[in-house]
């Protein structure tokens, strides 16, 4: 397992039996790694991303024969075939229709397949984040992060036009 890494994602891959694996959004090798580790030597990866600069980036940091990086829009993959799993970290959050993309994805799933995606919620949907005081704080961080680059890149404070 990766040290230091979200134990909650990469948990739910360890006993799966995946043989072939579709990644959306490849940069982050590490988690690229641990599912080669998943998928052993005849299994493959194929990650797709839209943005070119990425994919160069993580082929050139590939180290393995059984991973592909293919340029390709998560809502048009008809010619990829069917895989035993389709995960992603951090991608239906940023797509503008999450839905579509789940409905495209499935249709390249092998029965008893799974699609596992692993989503931020910075305001935890309404379902008690005010109790979670760390959460609160990381929050409060991020938020305060981004109005510092905001001001820094702008110099305008957005955050009291609010």
């Amino acid at each position: 397992m990766i040290k230091g890494k979200n134990p909650r994602f990469f948990v739910f891959y360890e006993n799966l039996g995946f043989h072939r694996l579709l990644r959306q959004f490849c940069l982050r090798l590490e988690v690229t790694v641990f599912i080669l580790e998943r998928v052993g030597d005849t299994g493959s990866v194929t990650g797709i991303d839209v943005n070119q600069q990425l994919l160069d980036i993580a082929r050139s940091q590939n180290q393995f024969d059984n991973v592909s990086f293919l340029n390709r829009d998560i809502y048009h993959l008809e010619e990829l075939g069917t895989y035993d799993a389709i995960v992603g970290r951090r991608v239906l959050m940023y797509l503008p229709d999450a839905v579509k993309a789940i409905k495209a994805l499935a249709q390249h799933l092998t029965t008893g397949g799974v699609i596992a995606f692993q989503e931020s919620d910075a305001l935890n949907s309404g379902y008690g984040g005010d109790a979670l005081p760390l959460h609160q704080l990381a929050l409060k961080r991020v938020l305060q992060t981004i109005e510092q680059e905001v001001i820094f890149i702008s110099g305008n404070n957005f955050m009291e036009s609010l």
